[in-house]
């Protein structure tokens, strides 16, 4: 199978939708974000069409609110738009209700499964017997998926979207950092801090903060206050940015803010001087990919290669190139010719 890297590139919007397969009626997903429910296996799906052509299970582990995993699911949208695809979604924290989930999948006979944030190791079994019963499978966020070997994983690396602000930091000339986590054990989030701490050449501190989104800014300014030396506020998710920008206001600091993820609200902060840059993790192409990628492999030629992966390339957007990111990253990325 084949590897690739997605870069990021602007205006090139003709080539994603130019990869759409438009095979027949729209199957009616449901704009609405999906609930996860622990009290059962399944919390929200959509109609499918009983002229579905291809039907496939999303299993979610994190929280539908998580800012990150809305946009994922944003993507996965996108794609079964104007397609007879018929997306399932459901949520569940536990392995058990995952496996239940998949088994259900199984024996529903569903096309493909994608999986999100789930740890694929206590789910090996299952999903082996899910490609024996023909269903392909994809996982998004490569991490834990690397010793598997589902049909493909989809993600980024948090490590290099973390050393990707490092290296924005130093050309700067920035020399104190404040690496804000919102969440202690929240590994994705600690993983972009500790890229961000080997490659930045100054000194990076880290705050958990572990608070309510309402709180947040007072933390943050506190310890703005502690230390004056600060001059750079980087959060690790998209969606503590702007309460940052509240907090350095609160401290009559003098601390830039940055952020890993961008949002729509981000992008408008950007665009006003409010924060310096974010680096674009991609969250909604992923989503887009998955499905796009179980739709090829559905329609796949005898002599035809599937790609086994495809890492976002994280990209750094400032002022100065903001607007090339019109708002939302999917529609500006490059999809590797044999997708």
């Amino acid at each position: 199978m084949n590897n690739s890297t997605i870069s990021g590139t602007a205006g090139v919007a003709a080539v994603i939708v130019g990869a759409l397969v438009v095979a027949g009626a729209a199957t009616g997903c449901s704009d609405k974000a999906p609930e996860r429910s622990d009290a059962g296996p399944v919390a929200t799906s959509s109609a499918p069409s009983q002229s579905a052509r291809m039907k496939v299970q999303i299993i979610y582990q994190s929280d539908p609110s998580d800012p990150s995993l809305r946009l994922v699911l944003d993507g996965i949208r996108k794609a079964g738009d104007g397609t007879n695809i018929a997306l399932t979604y459901a949520g569940a924290s536990s392995t058990g209700r995952q496996a239940d989930l998949i088994q259900k999948a199984i024996d529903n006979k569903i096309d493909g499964i994608a999986l999100i944030r789930t740890d694929p190791h206590p789910l090996r079994a299952l999903i082996n017997k899910a490609q024996k019963a023909g269903i392909a499978v994809v996982g998004l966020e490569p991490g834990p998926w690397k010793s598997m070997k589902p049909l493909a994983y989809i993600g980024m690396d948090d490590i290099s979207a973390g050393s990707s602000a490092g290296s924005k930091l130093d050309r700067l000339g920035s020399k104190h950092v404040l690496c804000v986590i919102h969440e202690r054990g929240n590994t994705p989030s600690e993983d972009r801090c500790t890229g961000l701490r080997k490659k930045f050449k100054g000194r990076t501190d880290i705050l958990y903060a572990d608070v309510n989104e309402d709180l947040l800014p007072n933390v943050i300014s506190v310890k703005l206050r502690q230390d004056p030396s600060i001059d750079v506020v980087l959060t690790a998710e998209s969606s503590d940015a702007l309460p940052a920008t509240q907090a350095v206001s609160d401290a009559n600091g003098h601390a830039r803010v940055a952020a890993i993820g961008i949002s729509k609200e981000v992008a408008a902060a950007i665009r006003s001087g409010k924060i310096d840059f974010a680096v674009d993790m991609n969250f909604t192409l992923q989503g887009y990919l998955a499905v796009r990628l179980l739709e090829q492999q559905e329609n796949k030629k005898p002599d035809e290669t599937i790609p086994d992966r495809a890492l976002a390339t994280p990209e750094v957007f400032d002022r100065g190139a903001i607007d090339k990111i019109d708002e939302m990253p999917l529609l500006q990325r490059k999809i590797p010719a044999h997708w």
